[in-house]
């Protein structure tokens, strides 16, 4: 049970750093390419 608990919240972690990411590439201006 300890060990999921652990999985999920890493596993949230990385899904709010991709919406972080892809945020920033929508809403930025394509300066970058």
């Amino acid at each position: 049970m300890s060990e999921h608990k652990i999985l999920d919240s890493t596993e949230r972690v990385h899904i709010d750093s991709a919406v972080t990411t892809t945020q920033l590439i929508i809403f930025s201006p394509p300066t970058y390419t």
